[in-house]
């Protein structure tokens, strides 16, 4: 064990404290440093080259060394206070072949430096190993790397571009989350000023027609009440009659003497009253077909039009009006999603409805 642990110690040493590891790291050219000698080591050379082959390696990988250090340094806390161990004629043990196993670039079977990179199985291999993968190409740490960073590079460029085009739909979907909201905040003002300007139609109608209503009443009344005072002037009438009454009793000589005088008295009393036909009212007049007639009355107040523009499909130059019956031209552009129905290229604008037949035409002013 003894042998195993010098074997150890050597390979987690730095090769400029000729300590131990602390905060490992390793450079391109597979070897391994402290961090803290390392970035003492840079500090008095212009380029950023490895203390001991002089290469540049200005890029740097933290490999898995940090666990098999502090595994080590634990063994050794634990070997000096327990004291000197036995020397074990057996192999090493299970726990330093984990920790041999655990340690990055070195052979897990073998024991050996990973110093060559198989092509057929995309893995690293000590020497020992080659005879394992026979027939197959190897290379070199550094040009195994190299080719592999040239291979990733257009594969992290297409991601970057996905990446960027994500980001800009990201962007456009909160502007048409926006837009949405500012869509429905207008088309919410829209109908509620539409529906304010029906019903002021509707509430002006109801005052009109509650209004003739009130008049014809008046005007019935005023009729009943002029029959009724005419009904009431009528005295002379039962005077005639008590006459007649009086002549019918004398005798008939003096009956017929008066006979002449009492006929002209009675065809000169007041004829039977009569109101006349039209003394009530008209309902069907004021309730026949009353909604048709209103809404009939109503096509005279709005206007139909059978295409309205779309104001999504509208290049951003072009601003519909508030009804989407007209629009207008300005050089100055809307902030607008990226919807796929706008025209981006040429200033147009669709239609909600189409035709399908007859003639139809309309005006353009300039």
């Amino acid at each position: 064990m003894a042998a195993s642990f010098s074997l150890l110690e050597e390979d987690l040493s730095c090769t400029v404290c000729y300590q131990t590891f602390r905060e490992p790291v390793i450079l391109l050219c597979s070897h391994s440093f402290c961090k803290a000698c390392l970035e003492e080591s840079w500090s008095k050379q212009e380029t950023q080259d490895c203390p001991v082959c002089r290469r540049s390696s200005r890029d740097q990988s933290p490999p898995n060394l940090t666990h098999v250090c502090e595994t080590l340094l634990r063994e050794r806390e634990i070997k000096d206070t327990t004291g000197p161990t036995v020397e074990a004629t057996e192999g090493p043990s299970q726990g330093e072949n984990i920790i041999h196993r655990g340690l990055q670039g070195v052979c897990g079977l073998h024991s050996q430096r990973l110093q060559l990179f198989c092509l057929e199985d995309e893995c690293l291999v000590c020497v020992e190993c080659v005879s394992e993968h026979a027939g197959h190409s190897f290379c070199s740490l550094m040009k195994a790397a190299g080719q592999r960073r040239e291979g990733l590079r257009p594969t992290l460029e297409a991601l970057e571009e996905k990446m960027s085009a994500f980001c800009k739909a990201k962007l456009n979907c909160d502007k048409m989350a926006a837009h949405i909201g500012a869509q429905a905040q207008l088309a919410k003002k829209q109908i509620m000023n539409e529906f304010e300007k029906l019903h002021c139609f509707l509430r002006e109608e109801e005052v009109e027609r509650l209004a003739a209503l009130k008049e014809e009443e008046e005007e019935k009344n005023k009729r009943i009440k002029e029959r009724v005072k005419e009904i009431s002037e009528m005295s002379s009438l039962s005077d005639t009659i008590r006459a007649v009454e009086e002549k019918l009793a004398v005798d008939d000589l003096l009956f017929l003497q008066h006979y002449k005088t009492m006929m002209e008295r009675v065809r000169s009393a007041t004829k039977d009253p009569q109101l006349g036909s039209g003394a009530l009212i008209n309902l069907a007049k004021h309730l026949g077909n009353l909604k048709f007639q209103v809404w009939e009355k109503m096509q005279g107040a709005v206007k139909y039009m059978p295409v309205v523009l779309e104001p999504n499909t509208a290049h951003p130059y072009l601003y519909p009006s508030e009804d989407l019956t007209s629009l207008r031209s300005e050089d100055k552009g809307q902030s607008l999603p990226d919807n796929p129905e706008r025209f981006d290229s040429y200033r147009d604008i669709l239609g909600s409805e189409g035709f399908t037949s007859g003639t139809h035409f309309w005006d353009v002013e300039v």
